[in-house]
C-alpha cells in the first residue's frame, strides 16, 4: 500500500472558533478527536459583558497545581470495576432536577437572579450530563485514577475536575492547555482520552455550577460559571485537542515535512494508527510514534539514487500504511489481535490451504 499523498496545507496554528454546532451522535470522531462535538446546547442571547472568560490564576500557578495533581493520583487496575462514572452522572442528573424545582419556586422572574440564570440555562446543563451519559461506555474503557482515596474514575475526568477548581471554574483555552501539558510531562494521555476532554470537562462544569448553587453562591461569579459552560458548549475543539496529543508533536517531526502540510482529516487518520498499534504492542502510543520517526530518519541518512523511493521512505507515514509498517511492526513488538493474525495466516498459506482442500474432496 502506497503512503498517503499530501493534502494541501491546513492552518494549524489559525485561531480557534467559538461558533455553535449541530448535536453529533458520537464524542469521538476519526483520530480520536471530535470534528464535531456532543450534543451543544442552543446559544442563548445572555448578558456576558464584562464576565471573565480567563482564569485569574496564573500560568505558574496552574502548572504547579497540575504537578500536585500527577503526584497525588494513583492508577486504578484494568480488572477494577468502572460503573463509578455512570452512577455520578445519574446523581448529577438527580441533582439537576432537584435543584430546578427549587428555583422553580425561588426564582423572581421580574428581576434577573442566580435562580433565574440556572433555569435559563436549564437545556445547557441538560446537554451536559447528556453528552457524558451517551460516552459512559467510552469512559470506561479509558485509564482510572484514584486520589486521596478517592473512587477510582476516568483519568480524563479527574484532569477536568481539578482543572477547573485551580481555574476557580473559568476555561480558556490556553490556561487548559497549559494545565494539560504539565500533567502529560508526569506521563501521556491516551488519544482515546484527549478525545474525551471536552465531554469531560462540561460534566465537571455542570457539577461545579451545581456545587455553587448549593452553596447559594449569587452574583456576578455564578454568572461567570455559566459563561464558561457556554463558551465550552460553543468551542470548536477540533485543533485545539491536537495540540494536547502528546506524540502530534513526534509526527510533525516527518523528516518529509509531509504530515504537517496534510489536512486535519488525513492527521486524524496517522493518530488513529498510532493508537492502535500501540493497543497491540509493547510500546505506549508516544514511543511508537517516536519508533516510526526514527525509522524515518534511519532512511533519510541513506543514499537512494531514486529521489522518489527516497522521499517515500522518509516519510513517517511509508512507516505506519505502506510497505515499511513490518519494520515498524517488529521494532515495538507488534502482536496481532486473534482476527488479524488469522487473516495473515490465511494470506500467507492460502495456495497450500486451496491445494489441500482439492485433495481433500
Amino acid at each position: 500500500m502506497a503512503a498517503p499523498s499530501e493534502p494541501p496545507t491546513s492552518s494549524y496554528d489559525s485561531p480557534a472558533k467559538a461558533t455553535p454546532r449541530a448535536a453529533a451522535p458520537t464524542p469521538l470522531a476519526s483520530g480520536g478527536l471530535p470534528a464535531t462535538d456532543l450534543l451543544t446546547a442552543p446559544t442563548l442571547d445572555m448578558h456576558a459583558e464584562g464576565l471573565p472568560e480567563a482564569p485569574a490564576a496564573s500560568e505558574a500557578e496552574l502548572r504547579q497545581r497540575a504537578d500536585a495533581l500527577a503526584a497525588q493520583w494513583e492508577l486504578a487496575s484494568a480488572s477494577a470495576r468502572r460503573t463509578h462514572f455512570k452512577a455520578r452522572v445519574d446523581r448529577l442528573k438527580s441533582r439537576l432536577a432537584s435543584r430546578l424545582q427549587i428555583c422553580k419556586a425561588q426564582a423572581n422572574r421580574q428581576q434577573q437572579s442566580w435562580q433565574f440564570e440556572l433555569l435559563e440555562n436549564t437545556r445547557m446543563m441538560e446537554a451536559a450530563l447528556l453528552s457524558a451519559a451517551s460516552a459512559a461506555a467510552a469512559f470506561a474503557e479509558v485509564p482510572q485514577v484514584r486520589v486521596a482515596g478517592d473512587q477510582e474514575s476516568p483519568r480524563v475526568f479527574v484532569l477536568a475536575e481539578h482543572y477547573l477548581s485551580a481555574a476557580e471554574g473559568i476555561w480558556s483555552p490556553e490556561s487548559l492547555r497549559a494545565y494539560a501539558e504539565q500533567t502529560q510531562s508526569h506521563g501521556a494521555l491516551r488519544l482515546e482520552e484527549i478525545g474525551l476532554l471536552p465531554p469531560a470537562l462540561r460534566l465537571a462544569q455542570a457539577e461545579f455550577i451545581l456545587d455553587r448553587a448549593d452553596e447559594a453562591a449569587a452574583g456576578a461569579s455564578f454568572s461567570a460559571i455559566i459563561h464558561s459552560l457556554r463558551r465550552m458548549s460553543q468551542f470548536e475543539w477540533g485543533l485545539e485537542l491536537e495540540r494536547l496529543v502528546a506524540f502530534d508533536s513526534i509526527l510533525r517531526a516527518d523528516p518529509a515535512r509531509a504530515y504537517a502540510a496534510m489536512d486535519e482529516e488525513t492527521r486524524g487518520a496517522y493518530r488513529r494508527r498510532v493508537a492502535d498499534l500501540a493497543k497491540h504492542s509493547d510500546f505506549g502510543e508516544v514511543q511508537v510514534a517516536r519508533a516510526a520517526l526514527d525509522l524515518a530518519r534511519e532512511a533519510a541518512k541513506s543514499a537512494h539514487s531514486d529521489p522518489r523511493y527516497h522521499r517515500r521512505v522518509t516519510h513517517i507515514g511509508y512507516y505506519l500504511f505502506a510497505e515499511g509498517l513490518v519494520a515498524l511492526r517488529e521494532r515495538i513488538g507488534y502482536y496481532p489481535p486473534p482476527m488479524d493474525s488469522a487473516r495473515m495466516f490465511l494470506r500467507r498459506w492460502k495456495e497450500d490451504l486451496y491445494i489441500l482442500g482439492i485433495h481433500t474432496m
